[in-house]
């Protein structure tokens, strides 16, 4: 999730913008737009951002790295030039039917004429014995580090409790590692508060 200690900003009235979508413009010039499915490549690139920084979590268990030996060092880089346009095509696939969907939403904040942040929103459901209660879940929330502390977090959230609440949803959740303590501060500065902690084991491979 977005490591960022969001600072204050409101949204005045919505005005037209890009595509003929809604903006809104916030206090602290930041503007929070429902992506499109034109908006793929933007979308892919804060998102693979995020995989990035998440990469280098101690939370995150990367893929052990391939070393190819002398003989088989042309087929596999070949091969990894395959895989990551295979990856690439599927990553592309993907967003773009998230983006088509009005099951969920996903944000764009703009700094200027920049992207500087994303937030992916979706309605999830409690299926329980006693109730069986929809919320929103907050997914894919990533803030570029230059633009971190200066209220685009918090633009990105209040637009997706607007979405949230427009479907008569009351209540909003996400995940958020233990030791992401910028992350964690961030939520907390914007009345996320933790109530339940997920625990891992991981299985030995002999």
């Amino acid at each position: 999730m977005a490591r960022e200690r969001a600072s204050a900003t409101t949204a005045s009235e919505p005005t037209p913008g890009r595509a003929g979508v809604i903006v809104r413009p916030g206090r602290a010039g930041v503007i929070v737009r429902p992506a499109t499915p034109a908006d793929v490549e933007p979308v892919l690139a804060l998102r693979w951002a995020l995989l990035a920084e998440d990469a280098h979590s101690t939370d995150c268990v990367p893929p052990p790295p391939f070393t190819p030996t002398a003989d088989g060092a042309t087929a596999a880089v070949a091969d990894g030039e395959r895989d990551a346009s295979t990856r690439d095509r599927r990553a592309r696939s993907l967003v773009h039917a998230q983006l088509s969907t009005d099951a969920q939403v996903t944000l764009l904040a703009y700094g200027g004429d920049t992207v500087v942040g994303v937030v992916r929103c979706m309605i999830a459901r409690d299926h329980g014995l006693e109730r069986d209660g929809s919320y929103g879940y907050l997914a894919s929330a990533f803030v570029r580090p230059g633009h971190r502390r200066a209220g685009v977090l918090r633009a990105l959230v209040s637009a997706a409790d607007a979405w949230c609440a427009a479907r008569g949803v009351r209540e909003v959740r996400l995940q958020c590692s233990m030791n992401n303590s910028g992350g964690n501060a961030a939520w907390s500065a914007l009345g996320f508060l933790p109530v339940a902690m997920i625990r891992r084991r991981l299985l030995s491979d002999t």
